[in-house]
């Protein structure tokens, strides 16, 4: 099985990988196809070795990485290429060499991991790397701001994760109100990781905030297109669901995905997660109430034994303050 991976590197992200639940079919690309298909992906796209030597790139690679008289070669080392690679500091250099090397493994296992870095106020790198066959990699490199299903001021955005912060989501979250009126519906669904003091405590901050960055990347992952996600604050997030009817499976497959151990800097961590749902209109028609509801959903989900979704009406004691809504999407 591929190995799920996490490196810390110079700007507090990290770097990982996800497992396949399926075998991918090998192939090398080598035919003028392929090649052609390759020149015009939108991302910059190298082929690397076993002797991490470049055995293809595109001209997008060519572009981003501004390094033309190592890439005038027939196969340049891929350090040769970053120390002339005038477009990337010095510590992005080192940082995707070191993934490189740390992450093409020498012993025939496949690997699929990707790192993100940050320059400047708010550009991003974000690099995958996945091997194709067991002498041949693909480094994908895209330059452009990550995904995130957010649109807003720089200080609406969470600094660690890249998502929307509490300000922000509140913001949307509002908006979102506005707009679905007395007839929407949708569900505000919080996200507590269980235990987290015990991560910081154990293997220290830097290894925590290394765990939140894959958390992120795996709820991105499994939220669709038109969700809400952001970073509620600490080790806690929170989605607007769009569709009430699939928000349930929505919380049972985050429950399931980050259940899949991580391993950061050498140490296997699993963890479970606790998640509270909080339908609109029912469990409140302003943000704050919604937001409160989904709050006491996850301290029940808690209270019942962690790693478990939630929603308020199953809660045994909820707040006075705060109906228990009706069954919704059941």
């Amino acid at each position: 099985m591929p190995r799920t991976t996490a490196v810390s590197i110079p700007d507090g992200l990290s770097a990982g990988s996800v497992p396949h639940a399926t075998p991918r079919r090998r192939r090398q690309p080598g035919s003028v196809l392929a090649s052609a298909v390759l020149e015009h992906l939108p991302i910059a796209v190298i082929v690397l070795d076993s002797q991490l030597r470049l055995r293809h790139w595109n001209r997008q690679a060519v572009t981003l990485l501004d390094a033309p008289s190592v890439l005038s070669e027939a196969a340049p080392s891929l350090d040769d290429m970053l120390s002339q690679a005038r477009a990337l500091s010095r510590s992005h250099r080192e940082a995707i060499g070191r993934f490189c090397r740390e992450q093409i493994p020498g012993d025939g296992l496949e690997a699929d991991s990707v790192m993100r870095l940050t320059y400047g106020r708010d550009g991003h790198l974000l690099l995958r790397l996945r091997s194709i066959t067991n002498q041949r990699w693909l480094l994908l490199i895209d330059d452009q701001p990550p995904t995130l299903m957010f649109d807003g001021p720089d200080t609406w955005l969470d600094a660690l994760t890249g998502l929307s912060n509490r300000r922000g989501f509140h913001t949307a979250l509002e908006d979102g109100l506005t707009l679905a009126g007395a007839e929407g519906h949708f569900c505000v669904m919080l996200i507590d990781i269980d235990h987290f003091t015990a991560v910081n405590d154990t293997y220290g901050r830097p290894t925590g905030d290394a765990l939140l960055c894959l958390v992120a990347r795996r709820l991105r992952s499994e939220v669709r297109g038109g969700d809400l996600l952001g970073r509620h604050g600490g080790d806690s997030f929170v989605v607007l669901a769009r569709d009430t009817m699939t928000a349930e499976p929505l919380a049972a497959r985050i429950l399931h995905a980050l259940a899949m151990p991580f391993q950061i800097e050498g140490e296997a961590i699993s963890i479970t997660a606790s998640i509270g749902l909080a339908y609109y209109p029912v469990a409140g028609t302003q943000a704050d109430a919604l937001l409160r509801a989904a709050e006491i959903a996850v301290g029940g989900a808690k209270r019942a034994g962690r790693g478990r979704w939630m929603t308020l009406e199953d809660v045994a004691d909820p707040l006075p303050e705060i109906a228990a809504p009706r069954s919704v999407g059941a």
